[in-house]
């Protein structure tokens, strides 16, 4: 027995959750009881910690198979970078990077004014950037309500590198909520997250 659909471990973005299900093989006996299946979780508006639980399957010769688990976190998507953009060269000269990006909900539209606001203000959107040379560099962001994005202003460390081999990443992380602790924003494959720069 297994739980199919969603994957342990993984964070999806909201609304685009795949349907758990269980999956039940027995090589040796029919299945007699196919078992069910649990969902439960910590957290409102579709977002926070599950976990999808299958139990009960049993096959003709009276064998219960043990309970099996899933668990999964659900954040809002990740809209993209808007600045910098990937693969992009930054000045070491100019001291700060200025990150700009967004987070969507469930319609596949950027979340409401509302919702920016109250996680900007529980300090539940960050920024890192990390890379050789440096330790990493964490900072929380603001809500731009005018344009229905994050910015969050990282200080370049002096030990950056300027060789074109030198590569430096910039993750856009979200609190979804209820203890689920920091994930990176999930996005689709044109709206990568963690994004990939270099210094000039």
């Amino acid at each position: 027995m297994q739980v199919n659909g969603v994957k342990n471990g993984h964070v999806y973005a909201v609304g685009d959750v795949p349907t758990p299900g269980c999956l039940v093989s027995d090589k040796y006996s029919p299945i007699e009881n196919s078992g069910t299946l649990t969902v439960t979780g910590k957290g409102s508006h579709g977002l926070g910690v599950f976990t999808a639980t299958c139990s009960g399957a049993e096959d003709l010769a009276g064998n219960t198979a043990l309970p099996v688990h899933a668990i999964y976190k659900v954040a809002y998507g990740f809209g993209g970078f808007e600045f910098p953009q990937p693969g992009s060269a930054v000045a070491r000269s100019s001291r700060v990077i200025y990150v700009v990006f967004g987070l969507v909900g469930s319609n596949g539209r950027s979340i409401s004014r509302g919702i920016g606001t109250a996680l900007a203000r529980a300090h539940d959107v960050r920024a890192t950037l990390r890379g050789p040379g440096i330790r990493p560099v964490t900072v929380n962001c603001a809500w731009h309500a005018r344009g229905s994005y994050f910015r969050c202003t990282l200080s370049i460390p002096r030990g950056v590198r300027t060789k074109r081999a030198d590569r430096y990443t910039i993750t856009a992380y979200e609190s979804p909520g209820a203890g689920a602790g920091f994930v990176a924003a999930p996005g689709e494959p044109t709206a990568v997250d963690p994004e990939t720069i270099r210094f000039s």
